[in-house]
């Protein structure tokens, strides 16, 4: 266990004149009264006694206490104390009841859970009153990401600046979900506070072509390159299981004994009165073991449906039954064995979640060129192919807009479009205007190609929501996202305390 010192600390906070909260007035000073705080000093709790003056408004006619900069009105613990139990919630994504034992372990704090939610809805207040929108529009790249996130029953929508550390831009949290009116309202929310974006990358959502171009008529929408080849992944992934689908299958080695099959119960007998037992003579004919046991002790259940006794079937089998009843099987022509048949089905299984990959690791590219070798190696080939020449067009592009557009007609023309449903329904939506939109990147250094920056910080968003499953509301998400959005302009620091007084430090 940790062992904590408590330091005693005095503090005179009295001028001679303070001016009245209520009329502005000089006041004199009439005595000196005392208050105390707890605070966090060194890494420990410290107890501060703090003499405040107390004074008299003539105009007034009332009393009223100095108030010390780094202590809040009839507050129990200091403002650094305070900081700290906020900036464990918003920079270090800390659930309140972890900030809690941390508090009390760390620092020898004890403070409430109710005391950390009531600073970081305090704290929020106090930044919604700041005039903070000037920062964000002087700041702005020119670059905004769009993309909406859904926590329970939250909808959240954000736009995050991808070349200022995905920087928040804005957000807007409501209850259910978002139609295309709230859309407009963010985006001209965001216009009445400066923002003119030169692009706006979001997903594919029939949410914000209208409405950028209502909003912003003349900015470059860019469609996320990552959500249109995430479609092409699911294609091609569903056209390598469909081949796995088709490998031939080979047939089962214990097939069901049936009553025209008289020759394996002599069998049976036959190799019972040799001494074997169940198990061995289930694995030599080819049947299951429970098969062997009922017709060995139920001679009533052989007579009556195969017509023997067990004296007829040992003689049956002493005629020449053929004890070996499984009859070999070879695959279909162009493979080697059963086992390569096996050893492709397990590759394709595995390769359905990596042939759309840019580049192939040396394990998977044995595995390729193994599945090359077979009847099945055309169709993957094919496939493989085609996602090639996806990523072709894009590596084209850093060479021209005109190159690029001539590996999209080829990729479009490729015949495996029509082999598979999969490619068919990729192809049906690679429109000309679908070119254009995703290639606006190109026009710019500075221009985005992929929503991962509004992605991030939806991710972000949901994994602190997990940890805060009990105050899931509305005005929660947004303390959270306005705090956080100010933590990474300017994090949350005591160098304005320390510099109001040193003593503290």
């Amino acid at each position: 266990m940790k062992l904590l010192n408590t330091r005693f600390q005095t503090i005179t906070d009295a001028p001679d004149k303070s001016k009245c909260p209520h009329c502005s007035s000089l006041c004199a000073r009439q005595w000196i009264a005392k208050r105390y705080a707890l605070d966090i000093d060194k890494g420990s709790q410290a107890l501060l006694e703090i003499c405040i003056g107390v004074y008299l408004c003539g105009v007034c006619q009332a009393y009223f206490r100095f108030q010390p900069g780094f202590m809040r009105p009839r507050a129990t613990f200091s403002n650094r104390a305070i900081n700290v139990a906020i900036a464990s919630v918003i920079e270090d994504n800390m659930p309140v009841r972890a900030v809690v034992r941390r508090m009390a372990r760390d620092f020898g704090l004890k403070v409430s859970e109710n005391a950390v939610r009531t600073w970081v809805a305090q704290a929020a207040d106090t930044a919604r009153m700041s005039d903070t929108n000037p920062i964000v529009t002087n700041e702005f790249s020119g670059v905004l990401c769009i993309d909406e996130a859904y926590s329970g029953r939250l909808a959240v929508l954000f736009a995050t600046d991808p070349n200022r550390n995905d920087a928040l831009i804005g957000y807007l949290v409501q209850d259910g979900s978002f139609n295309q009116t709230d859309v407009e309202k963010f985006l001209e929310n965001l216009k009445e506070e400066g923002l003119e974006p030169d692009q706006v990358v979001t997903d594919e959502s029939s949410l914000y072509p209208s409405s950028i171009r209502s909003i912003w008529p003349n900015v470059r929408h860019q469609l996320c390159l990552f959500h249109v080849a995430q479609k092409l992944t699911e294609a091609a992934k569903i056209a390598v299981r469909e081949v796995r689908s088709l490998l031939p299958v080979k047939p089962p080695e214990k097939m069901r004994v049936t009553k025209e099959s008289p020759e394996k119960v002599a069998a049976v007998f036959h190799l019972r009165s040799q001494g074997m037992g169940f198990r061995a003579i289930a694995e030599k004919i080819g049947i299951s073991k429970n098969s062997v046991k009922k017709w060995l002790r139920d001679p009533d259940f052989v007579e009556s449906r195969y017509g023997m006794t067990p004296g007829d079937a040992s003689e049956l089998a002493l005629t020449g039954a053929s004890l070996n009843t499984t009859a070999a099987t070879h695959p279909p022509y162009g493979w080697k064995s059963w086992e390569d048949v096996d050893m492709v089905r397990l590759a394709l299984g595995r390769m359905a979640f990596w042939v759309s990959s840019r580049t192939l690791s040396e394990k998977r590219v044995k595995i390729f060129n193994a599945v090359l070798q077979t009847p099945a190696g055309a169709e993957i080939a094919e496939i493989r192919d085609a996602v090639v020449g996806w990523q072709k067009i894009w590596q084209d592009l850093n060479a021209s807009i005109t190159a690029a557009k001539d590996s999209w007609d080829i990729f479009k023309s490729l015949p495996i479009h029509k082999k598979y449903k999969s490619f068919n329904r990729f192809k049906a939506k690679l429109s000309d205007d679908l070119f254009i939109s995703m290639t606006h990147y190109s026009a710019s250094p500075k221009f985005e190609n992929t929503n991962n920056s509004a992605e991030r910080y939806a991710r972000k968003f949901k994994k602190i929501q997990k940890t805060r499953y009990r105050i899931r509301s509305k005005t929660a998400a947004e303390d959270q996202l306005l705090l956080d959005s100010l933590m990474n302009r300017k994090p949350f620091r005591h160098e304005e305390l320390s510099k109001r007084d040193p003593f503290l430090l």
